[in-house]
């Protein structure tokens, strides 16, 4: 993205819509990403390319079950 990082457009996210799940793609190892002076935070779902059609249904569906012990209950 030309303008801001994807922790950049994360944040924007989550300021308009608070809980919205996030997953972080790379092309970069997580030491390089540091490198580069991207901080994502530990806790954060990151997938590191190249990756499979498997690994990227996996991390989806373990991020949409994903519950916070801080989040409210859902009452659906």
């Amino acid at each position: 993205m030309p303008f801001m990082t994807g922790v950049d457009l994360a944040a924007k996210l989550r300021s308009l819509r608070p809980g919205i799940k996030v997953l972080f793609m790379s092309a970069f190892p997580l030491g390089a990403i540091e490198d580069h002076g991207i901080q994502i935070a530990p806790g954060e779902a990151l997938l590191v390319k190249p990756f499979t059609v498997f690994a990227l249904s996996q991390k989806v569906r373990s991020l949409l079950d994903y519950r916070s012990p801080f989040s409210r209950p859902d009452h659906s």
